[in-house]
């Protein structure tokens, strides 16, 4: 689901960012490089192969979201069956979205106010 809910962000950025998404992606991957110690282990490991094939960019489209999930399948040696969950994407795609779209209005909401808690 996680993935899921990065694939709408990334298809649907421009309505919740006003910097394109190859804009931030470029400067996320140079903040994350800078920091690259300061995360776990495991994170570390990752950050190469995020960079190398553009991962934020590639989530926007289900054919890019399927190759990460193929690749992410064949780190657990085929056990996860990453690469089936497009299929179950794109079967029921207005449900994923339409929830995706519910949580997103929370979250907005909670960041919002824990923004405002902080800044009082």
């Amino acid at each position: 689901m996680d993935l899921f809910y990065d694939h709408f962000l990334a298809a649907n950025w421009s309505e919740f960012h006003p910097k394109p998404l190859e804009v931030y992606a470029s400067e996320f991957y140079q903040v994350i490089s800078q920091y690259k110690e300061t995360t776990p282990e495991r994170t570390q490991h990752l950050i190469p192969y995020m960079i190398s094939q553009n991962w934020l960019l590639q989530y926007q489209s289900i054919k890019g979201l399927n190759n990460i999930l193929g690749q992410m399948n064949r780190r657990t040696k085929g056990r996860s069956n990453m690469d089936q969950a497009a299929v179950e994407l794109q079967m029921h795609y207005p449900l994923f979205e339409q929830e995706f779209y519910d949580f997103f209005k929370i979250l907005q909401k909670e960041a919002s106010a824990e923004l405002n808690r902080l800044t009082v």
